[in-house]
């Protein structure tokens, strides 16, 4: 990862701050190396989970996580009662045909009452991310995965698996958006 690299993680990692309180369990989709249960640690806000990633090199135990190398849904997460599910930047990676069992998943793996917070960007965003690529000033992470995923179509994905949207905000210039659900049934 690079600087901006980081940096953009870091800013998707904050927008989740005021959906994810202390004592909380979170399945963290899209992991990475678990920067998200760092930055609640670093805060000093207690909360355990999971995060899966398949660019990981091998699964890790922490004393208030687990990262698991693997796609979404694993066999390897056998919990199904997580407060909360956390996407930054992953649900333009999901292919096209995967993508309602991908929501379908989600609701089964968290409580009733609980929250997905999901970041996406706009379609906007591969251009300057194609440049920032091509400059090398960002290694662009599965950037080839991106096929123009449609935001529009977020709130009717979920709401049909029994989600109810309660946040939709665009961030960084309008070319970010932050969609919370929470899960009615």
């Amino acid at each position: 990862m690079t600087g901006i690299d980081r940096y953009l993680q870091g800013e998707r990692i904050k927008r989740t701050y005021p959906y994810i309180t202390a004592n909380s369990k979170v399945l963290d989709i899209g992991s990475y190396y678990g920067e998200l249960f760092e930055f609640y640690r670093q805060k000093g806000i207690a909360i355990t989970g999971i995060g899966i990633d398949p660019n990981i090199d091998s699964d890790h135990k922490y004393a208030d996580f687990e990262l698991i190398k693997d796609f979404f849904p694993s066999q390897k997460i056998k919990e199904e009662n997580f407060d909360i599910i956390v996407m930054l930047a992953v649900l333009e990676h999901i292919p096209m045909e995967q993508i309602t069992d991908f929501a379908k998943n989600c609701n089964q793996k968290l409580k009733i009452g609980g929250k997905v917070i999901i970041t996406v960007p706009s379609k906007r965003v591969d251009y300057i991310l194609n440049a920032l690529l091509f400059f090398k000033l960002i290694n662009g992470m599965e950037l080839e995965q991106h096929y123009g995923y449609d935001i529009d179509k977020t709130q009717n994905l979920f709401e049909d698996k029994g989600f109810k949207l309660i946040v939709h905000n665009t961030f960084q210039f309008g070319l970010n958006n932050i969609f919370v659900f929470k899960k009615e049934r």
